[in-house]
């Protein structure tokens, strides 16, 4: 028999395995809207200003061009980040709940410093 309050722990630690599969696949599909403006931005700065080469036209003039050089920048930057947090399987930092510990990290104990009364110490461990 389980200990009471353990279908809940199971219920908590489902939950959690959900909200970050749902944070990933996000994560995913930001990744992927980053990956099209940049590939749209390059295409464009391909051609010279005020050209079009194709279906493809170059930017009006050289202020926009550079304006759109740096969002590429920006744009790289950050796609970067995101990918780096998905091969991390840590799509987003995480919001922490009073007394709970972060996902992937190991749950306080009521012997640690940073444990308090309410809330704090071991939730409902199963075995």
């Amino acid at each position: 028999m389980h200990p009471p309050g353990c279908a809940i722990t199971i219920a908590i630690a489902i939950t959690i395995a959900i909200a970050i599969a749902i944070a990933i696949a996000i994560a995913i599909a930001i990744a992927i809207a980053i990956a099209i403006a940049i590939a749209t931005i390059s295409k464009r700065l391909a051609v010279p200003c005020g050209k079009r080469q194709g279906r493809v036209r170059g930017y009006a003039n050289q202020d926009e061009r550079w304006h759109k050089q740096r969002r590429l920048q920006v744009l790289t930057a950050r796609l970067a980040r995101v990918e780096d947090r998905i091969a991390k399987g840590r799509p987003r930092s995480w919001p922490v709940a009073a007394g709970w510990p972060r996902p992937g990290t190991t749950s306080p104990t009521p012997s640690s410093p940073s444990s308090s009364g309410a809330g704090g110490g071991s939730h409902g461990a199963c075995s």
